[in-house]
């Protein structure tokens, strides 16, 4: 049935084009046909645009999002809330009405229909929540020019962080783009195609170069921002720059998009492979009732990530001890490499008595991870360190197990309760049918399972299905049913009690370092330790003597909805939407977090996201690591 229903998308989609007045050209064919060093944006933008809308692809698309963000999305009504306090900005967005909306409109093509749906995701400004079809995200486009912003004198403006025109543009002042201020250019820019935060900070330092260690790698590396590199089809070839160096007179700049296929996007060459082999759906798994998910249970089921990682982070976990790269390619003229793998541990020269924890994710198997993170920081301590800068930059989150455990490990208690977040999940005739499967069947793994949930009161999993016992409730004039609040079950004894550090149980010894952009499993751990053991955060860029967020999209943990389908087929139970009928990246945030005594769930609670401290970046730590981790530590323990 899937193969034939895919064959008929693709025969009346084809049957509409041929009935459409005649296409001079096949534009997909042209783009094929194209090296990358020859194609622009308009190459791809004709590509994407020559498919026509159609409207049973469409009526299918809005009919699964309907169900999926009226049946599942936590926040389908808290995203109603008006007038966020700061440094929140967010705007309210009914996105239900907007569905519908889109579904009144009229549509020049599929792929403005699409955007549509896209845009309206990134209005939410949480990064679980998502819509982006591969076959209209497939190119990606990078300019010559890395953007910063960085604070020198007193002043802040967007500099040039690296030239690959061949101009030497290296830190003069980017004036204007596109005959606009610069600065407020980047933000609405990036209001628009980032919905990474409620913060526009945090937004705006998404926008601009920074440095990343990379788990895959295990080493650190310069992170483009989104403005400069992006899947997001730019408006035009090019983007024209007004720049200033060293007091001359300004000059203009016309910096061109270069194109690249994206990685793992299938080959084609003409319209219809396109559509073939980018668009469509890869089959679905024929749905059998009652057959039962190969999975082993698993307390990590819920994964809290912003993206799919490389396969490569998969691998790494196979390789062993992880300490085989030599220190000298990890070092720093200011700071010691001392251990590590897929995070790290350095040591301050200027400074010994403090160390660096590098945390670039959360989306790891904290059964092995754990472990090596307490031999590395036994390691450190060794060496005479007693203060400790936990370095979440550019980590987006994974699993909130790990976070729990690694908050137990900081902070040994026999009370899981500091260690962890109340939660709560929507109800709806699904969630129940499919948590009944897994209380009956323990082979059965899904996301609703209460096995793997914990009574608040007593933080023991659940014999019995919390579903059937929803209570109603009424946010921003809408009624909605929920479970009671419990928690995420996690197994602190993964901790070896017997570690201990100068910093364990010792909050003024340690400090969050953070971009803003620490989010999901990475927020709730760091908010753990801020609001519920008094650890102190120091957030960097974002713009000069404003606050900035120490973390985002902490409220919640995603759910694909191609791992929905999953729970459905290892549950037997029906689903209640049909799957899209485009290989698509689309989540949204099933279950809300609260901290301690709130009733106002984490991710709409912006008193909870401010940091203590923030720093401008200058134009040495935005580059220098050690020299950041140097200013951290002078301006915490002074």
């Amino acid at each position: 049935m899937a193969r034939l229903l895919k064959s008929l998308i693709l025969s009346a989609t084809l049957a509409a084009l041929a009935c459409a007045a005649p296409l001079m050209q096949d534009d997909c064919a042209v783009l094929a046909a194209l090296s990358e060093d020859q194609i622009r944006v308009k190459h791809v933008s004709d590509c994407y645009n020559s498919f026509i809308y159609d409207l049973n692809n469409a009526t299918e698309t809005l009919n699964t999002l309907q169900t999926l963000y009226n049946d599942f999305w936590i926040f389908r009504d808290a995203a109603l809330t008006p007038n966020l306090a700061p440094p929140f900005t967010s705007a309210p967005v009914d996105v239900l009405d907007q569905l519908h909306r889109i579904r009144q409109d009229s549509h020049a093509s599929d792929f403005a229909f699409h955007k549509k749906l896209t845009m309206l995701a990134n209005s939410v400004n949480d990064a679980h929540f998502s819509y982006e079809p591969d076959c209209y995200s497939a190119f990606k486009f990078t300019q010559p020019l890395w953007l910063y912003a960085p604070v020198i004198d007193g002043r802040q403006a967007i500099r040039v962080y690296k030239d690959n025109s061949g101009n030497g543009y290296t830190d003069c002042e980017v004036v204007q783009i596109n005959g606009e201020d610069a600065q407020p250019y980047i933000q609405a820019y990036t209001d628009k195609n980032a919905g990474l935060s409620k913060d526009a900070a945090v937004r705006f330092n998404y926008a601009l170069t920074s440095q990343e260690y990379k788990e895959s790698t295990q080493k650190w590396s310069e992170k483009i921002g989104i403005f400069s590199s992006t899947t997001a089809l730019p408006d035009a070839d090019y983007i024209d720059y007004r720049i200033q160096c060293n007091g001359k007179e300004a000059v203009e700049y016309r910096g061109h998009w270069s194109a690249a296929k994206g990685s793992g996007v299938n080959d084609f060459t003409d319209q219809a492979s396109f559509y073939q082999n980018i668009c469509l759906a890869s089959k679905p798994k024929p749905f059998v009732p009652g057959r039962s998910s190969t999975q082993e249970p698993t307390t990590e089921v819920r994964e809290v990530h912003a993206q799919e990682r490389l396969k490569l982070q998969q691998e790494v976990f196979q390789l062993g001890p992880m300490n085989e790269l030599s220190n000298s390619d990890k070092d720093f003229p200011n700071a010691t490499f001392v251990d590590g793998g897929v995070t790290a541990v350095y040591q301050l020269k200027s400074q010994p008595h403090v160390g660096v924890f590098v945390l670039p994710t959360m989306e790891l198997k904290y059964k092995i991870e754990i472990p090596k993170i307490q031999k590395w920081l036994s390691n450190l301590a060794g060496l005479g360190a007693t203060h400790l800068i936990i370095d979440t930059s550019n980590n987006d989150g994974g699993s909130i197990a790990f976070a729990n455990i690694l908050v137990s490990m900081f902070f040994p208690t026999k009370n899981k309760r500091t260690s962890a977040h109340l939660a709560r999940y929507r109800v709806n005739a699904a969630a129940e049918a499919m948590a009944d499967v897994d209380i009956a069947n323990p082979t059965v793994q899904t996301y609703f399972n209460p096995r793997e949930l914990a009574d608040k009161t007593s933080f023991q999993p659940f014999t019995t299905n919390i579903f059937k016992n929803p209570f109603n409730s009424t946010v921003n004039g809408r009624l909605a049913s929920y479970t009671d609040l419990l928690y995420l079950d996690f197994d602190p004894q993964i901790v070896n009690e017997n570690i201990t550090y100068p910093w364990t149980g010792v909050a003024s010894n340690i400090v969050i370092l953070t971009d803003g952009g620490c989010g999901s499993a990475c927020g709730m751990f760091s908010e753990l330790m801020v609001r519920r053991h008094g650890v102190k955060a120091i957030a960097v860029g974002g713009y000069t003597k404003k606050d900035l967020s120490m973390f985002s999209y902490a409220g919640a943990s995603v759910l694909k909805l191609s791992d929905l389908f999953d729970s459905y087929e290892s549950s037997g139970v029906v689903p209640l939407m049909k799957p899209l009928p485009y290989e698509t990246t689309c989540q949204i945030p099933m279950i809300e977090m609260y901290s301690e005594g709130d009733t106002t769930p984490l991710e709409y609670n912006p008193a909870r996201y401010i940091a203590a401290h923030r720093l401008d970046y200058t134009s040495q730590t935005a580059r220098h690591r050690d020299k950041l981790w140097e200013t951290v530590a002078e301006t915490v323990w002074p």
